[in-house]
């Protein structure tokens, strides 16, 4: 974000501006971790807590694939410059 406003250079601003978006999408989906594991301890106390481990699964693995992405992507940047 920092980038983004400092940063007089369109190209750069892009890049930070993807970025920033990218860091958003998995801070955004770990609320919805924690909503289906209060919808699992409500509805059924005495059974394994199904969407929540699923939930938590996929939240690993867009948190995974964001690192990369992010990663894969900087590296491009800096070696394009």
């Amino acid at each position: 974000m920092v980038v983004y406003f400092a940063s007089g250079d369109e190209v750069t601003k892009g890049h930070a501006k993807k970025s920033l978006l990218s860091h958003l999408l998995p801070v955004v989906l770990t609320p919805l971790a924690v909503v289906a594991f209060i919808i699992d301890m409500a509805n059924f106390q005495d059974q394994i807590p199904i969407i929540f481990i699923v939930s938590l699964i996929v939240l690993a693995i867009i948190w995974v694939v964001v690192i990369i992405w992010n990663v894969i992507k900087g590296v491009k940047v800096l070696m394009a410059e």
